[in-house]
């Protein structure tokens, strides 16, 4: 590392601005950057393949368990040119399209918030066309919309089934044992800090691009 660098390493989420990268340089030789949308070879990056994990999701849902409609309870956060969101739920989207099982009035998009996640969800189960799955957003959309679902009274899996996105996980989910698909599973996190150890104690000098799979985990949800 330079003299001028404060840290040994960086794990860095998502999309950074030049100025911002700039920064992190300041602080750092070795970088990591982790679903961030820069095209050169300067840093290691690992990228998530969501589409393949979506794609696992929706076989396991449509052709293993034959659930017949799939809805969808979600948020997108936009700010300073930064979007959060909108991957899951396009890629969902198209997938259910190309299946010919896309319908518009099952997927509910507001905030990213427990309390969107809530008032989205009781409104769709307040209506006379409710699909047999809900697919919800994250952690924090999940809370709310499982709030609702409780509200009502629908029993899960029996009256509705329910798959969760789980992103980086800051808190211990307080359903452990429901159906998931982890953005960000184990293997992410040991790859990440492989590759940084070469970088800081191994001085590994090229850069590397490494593509990872999200990981469908069954549970009692679904």
């Amino acid at each position: 590392c330079r003299e001028d660098a404060d840290v040994d390493g960086i794990l860095a989420f998502g999309s950074f601005s030049e100025e911002e990268i700039n920064f992190l340089r300041k602080q750092s030789d070795a970088i990591l950057f982790v679903n961030s949308d820069q095209k050169d070879y300067e840093f290691d990056r690992i990228i998530m393949d969501y589409e393949q994990g979506l794609k696992d999701m929706v076989h396991y849902l449509l052709d293993v368990k034959e659930y017949r409609s799939i809805g969808y309870i979600g948020g997108i956060y936009e700010k300073d040119g930064v979007r959060i969101g909108t991957h899951r739920l396009m890629g969902l989207t198209e997938i259910l399209a190309q299946r010919g099982c896309y319908k518009e009035h099952y997927f509910c998009v507001g905030e990213i918030s427990r309390e969107s996640g809530y008032r989205l969800t009781r409104e769709l189960l307040e209506t006379d066309d409710v699909p047999e799955v809900l697919v919800l957003g994250n952690d924090e959309v999940a809370e709310g919309a499982l709030e609702a679902v409780k509200e009502l009274k629908y029993r899960i899996p029996k009256d509705v089934a329910v798959v969760i996105y789980r992103d980086i996980e800051t808190l211990q989910t307080k359903y452990p044992t429901y159906t998931s698909l982890r953005m960000l599973p184990d293997i992410v996190w040991s790859t990440a800090i492989k590759l940084l150890l070469e970088r800081i104690i191994d001085k590994r000098v090229d850069s590397m691009k490494v593509y990872l799979p999200t990981k469908l985990e069954l549970g009692d949800s679904a």
